[in-house]
């Protein structure tokens, strides 16, 4: 099995399994940085490191894994430019999305095809997972359930029995108060 290379600063930053691939992506490009691992699979951990530390550092209007919205004037309509984001091809997205929503991951097969979803297509995406995740369940007669909530529930009945066992051990404290009181008065003991 051959090395794989991560690019951090190039053309196109990401996994590659070839260094030709790899060596494309930096030449030429000033202030590359790439490295060599022994297996994908450090590769991917690497690179999704990588990514995740570069996401801490990016300001409002990036996206996590680091490529920044930018205007299209050519597909204005009206005097109003259109934002966008560069994104992967769908296995690409998924596979970024597993990867911290880092859309600047080279697919398995190498391929990388750059498309553009406007900025409020992440949101309509999970609104549409979401429909869909509810047509799903409908269909399957299948419920998620929120284990938190269930937890939550049997917390408030053992407290609601341990409240009812303090009343009970208050009440009992008193009586042997008053008992305690009667004793004394009998025998006389201060």
């Amino acid at each position: 099995m051959g090395k794989h290379y991560v690019v951090y600063e190039g053309h196109m930053p990401g996994v590659y399994a070839k260094w030709a691939d790899c060596k494309e992506q930096v030449h030429g490009f000033s202030g590359c940085s790439y490295c060599s691992f022994p297996t994908k699979e450090e590769a991917d951990m690497e690179f999704e490191r990588y990514v995740s530390m570069k996401s801490n550092k990016i300001g409002v209007d990036h996206c996590k894994g680091g490529f920044q919205f930018m205007n299209d004037p050519g597909s204005s309509i009206g005097n109003k430019p259109v934002e966008f984001a560069p994104c992967k091809d769908v296995e690409s997205e998924l596979l970024g999305i597993t990867m911290q929503n880092c859309s600047a991951v080279i697919g398995p097969d190498g391929s990388c095809t750059i498309g553009r979803f406007a900025k409020g297509d992440f949101l309509a995406r999970e609104d549409a997972a979401l429909i869909m995740l509810r047509r799903v369940l409908s269909w399957t007669n299948k419920e998620i359930v929120d284990f938190n909530h269930f937890g939550i529930k049997d917390l408030e009945s053992e407290n609601t029995a341990l409240e009812a066992r303090n009343i009970d051990l208050i009440v009992e404290n008193e009586r042997l108060k008053k008992e305690i009181k009667i004793l004394r008065r009998k025998f006389n003991i201060q």
